[in-house]
């Protein structure tokens, strides 16, 4: 079984705190405290004036610039202390430290907090290029891109980007990667110009990106499912190859259809027209028709699961705002009210603790739970409540948004000393494994079930909730809801029972990426931490290259960047 350090709680203390540091002015700047105490107070460093170690640690005491006390939190991951220290906000770089005895990592007060991280996390989508070398990478790789697993056809299918910490190019996550790119055109518009002196380095490789997903388009407008996926996800074409068509080492086409692909398609799609129309109208009328193509095959299918519901919603959205078309507004609202029904609007299972919360899809029979999706739903409804000119359905889009934050959220992240957002809710135990009780007949894990065929970390879940409680909070002017994305972003990056930092080359304590063809990539996100059977938090140190909690994987990248563009 995985040893948590949650099971070490008679072992030293242990301080953890986001790694990157904090903005001047936020609230809730804490950190979180492990392992029994009996002082009462916690003290800041400003490493510019710390003593010198020259005989051993701290042998020299230290100018204490902040005193704080440390305030006790009694959860279901046993008892911790909160050094909280809100009100300090001189810029610098410091550290904690109880009794001048026991540190934490030293961490930095700066207002370009994230976005001095920014560049680095979009440079590990130029270094995941396949198609052609990658100095300091690799050489040009898999040029003989692909033939179809069902008949053996050739089609071109060369470039793009890899996945994840393998060779893979599954086309539901690598778009996402084309979406953070255009949350930064959007949002920041920086002038990058590294790696492409006259169009810059944004919108080069989204064009690099989107050619390949513009070549997994058949003539009915499908979008196929993924280059190398192998046979129901197995590793058979997670391989370098020769470059040559036709020899034994060819990798496969899937075109298994999967309507989040469909629809994550337009999305993106949309959103390049929009950002190519002035520059290369060309181009932007390419993609829109491409688009369009996509739309005319989704036309008249229905969506049930929440992901794909949400998902249609973002791509019905965003053709509306680029195209203007009542077409578009008609099913934009059609898939909307789907998604409303799909949120659980009253205190349900004996309890009124929580709701606000998503069904799986429309049967209604399970709820929504995931290591990637989960806060797509919000996301959905905060960018798509500008465009609503119905009153009535405002007014039910502002209610989803805040029944999901206030009242789902705001009590799930209570549930332990970092304020994490839960995996999910259960009605009983579908493993034989711990389930805490919540409330009535509910009951949660903070991590997935384990003893399950596909068990991965939750990075994605808690980052795509960060992006949409980001939003919420701005249509909202709720400072609460910034502090709870913060909290799963500060998670990430270092606070959390094991003090890792998951991105490569930000903080200290990295665990080695499950990266078995290129190794460390600067601006990776790994996948984080999964559950132990008694669900206490678990991510690999020890270097056994386990994939489920140290593989580098695109939406991680795509969600993290989208919140940096949001918080800036």
């Amino acid at each position: 079984m995985c040893e948590s350090p949650c099971g070490k709680r008679g072992h030293s203390m242990k301080i953890f705190v986001n790694h990157l540091g904090f903005k001047p002015d936020v609230q809730g700047k804490f950190a979180v405290v492990q392992g029994g105490t009996s002082d009462t107070e916690f003290a800041i460093v400003d490493l510019n004036e710390m003593g010198y170690n020259e005989i051993g640690p701290n042998s020299r005491e230290n100018v204490i610039i902040y005193k704080g006390t440390l305030r006790r939190v009694d959860t279901v991951w046993g008892t911790y202390h909160l050094a909280d220290f809100s009100d300090f906000k001189k810029p610098g770089i410091y550290l904690i430290t109880i009794d001048n005895k026991y540190n934490s990592v030293p961490f930095q007060i700066r207002e370009d907090l994230y976005l001095r991280t920014l560049r680095k996390a979009y440079d590990y989508i130029h270094l995941q290029r396949c198609g052609e070398e990658v100095p300091g990478y690799h050489s040009p790789c898999h040029l003989d891109d692909a033939i179809l697993r069902e008949n053996g056809e050739y089609v071109d299918a060369i470039g793009g980007w890899h996945d994840a910490g393998d060779l893979r190019k599954w086309m539901e996550h690598t778009m996402l990667l084309g979406m953070a790119i255009c949350q930064i055109k959007r949002n920041l518009n920086p002038v990058w110009r590294e790696y492409d002196q006259t169009e810059g380095d944004l919108l080069n490789e989204l064009r690099w990106g989107n050619a390949y997903f513009l070549k997994m388009q058949d003539g009915s407008g499908t979008i196929w499912h993924d280059v190398a996926g192998g046979v129901d996800g197995d590793n058979s074409d997670n391989h370098w190859t020769d470059n040559i068509c036709g020899t034994a080492d060819d990798r496969h086409i899937n075109t298994e259809f999967n309507p989040v692909v469909q629809w994550e398609f337009i999305y993106l799609q949309a959103m390049i027209t929009d950002l190519f129309q002035t520059v290369d109208p060309e181009y932007a009328c390419l993609t829109l028709s491409a688009a369009e193509k996509t739309y005319g095959y989704m036309k008249d299918r229905e969506n049930s699961s929440a992901s794909a519901v949400a998902w249609a919603v973002l791509a019905c959205g965003e053709m509306l705002k680029t195209t203007g078309s009542k077409e578009y507004e008609h099913r934009l609202k059609q898939e909307l009210k789907i998604l409303l029904g799909l949120q659980e609007q009253e205190y349900r299972f004996n309890q009124e603790h929580v709701r606000g919360f998503w069904y799986k899809d429309t049967s209604k029979t399970d709820f929504f739970r995931g290591q990637r999706d989960t806060g797509v739903p919000l996301i959905a409804l905060c960018q798509t409540l500008p465009l609503l000119d119905e009153e009535q359905l405002r007014t039910e889009c502002l209610q989803a948004i805040k029944l999901y934050c206030h009242d789902y959220i705001r009590p799930m992240v209570k549930t332990n000393p970092f304020q994490l957002i839960p995996f999910g809710l259960f009605t009983r135990e579908v493993t034989k494994e711990k389930y805490h009780p919540l409330a009535g007949d509910l009951k949660y894990r903070c991590f997935p079930p384990t003893i399950v065929a596909f068990n991965q970390g939750t990075t994605s879940h808690l980052l795509s909730n960060a992006v949409g409680l980001e939003l919420a909070a701005k249509i909202l002017s709720d400072d609460e809801l910034s502090r709870f994305a913060r909290y799963q972003v500060e998670w990430t990056m270092g606070c959390n029972t094991e003090n890792a930092c998951l991105m490569t080359g930000e903080g200290v304590n990295n665990p080695y990426p499950h990266s078995r063809f290129l190794g460390l990539i600067p601006g990776g996100i790994m996948n984080g931490f999964i559950g132990t059977e008694d669900d206490e938090p678990f991510v690999d140190m020890q270097y056994t290259m386990d994939w489920r909690t140290t593989e580098y994987w695109s939406p991680h990248t795509c969600f993290y960047i989208w919140y940096v563009t949001l918080v800036k």
